[in-house]
């Protein structure tokens, strides 16, 4: 399954703060929500894989 698909609204709304960061010329704070949006995928994906095989993390 897509990841898109189950954090759906959330990673959308993280994709939008980055980009609204960048465009404000904030770099510090879109490399900070950059990193926040990767660790909430990569715990996302944790989780997703730790379901599967059946314990948790």
């Amino acid at each position: 399954m897509p990841i898109a698909t189950p954090r759906g609204k959330d990673a959308w709304n993280e994709h939008a703060r980055i980009i609204e960061a960048i465009g404000e010329g904030a770099p510090d704070r879109a490399e900070e929500l950059m990193r926040r949006h990767t660790r909430n995928t990569t715990d996302f994906y944790c989780r997703q894989i730790a379901a599967v095989a059946g314990r948790s993390v």
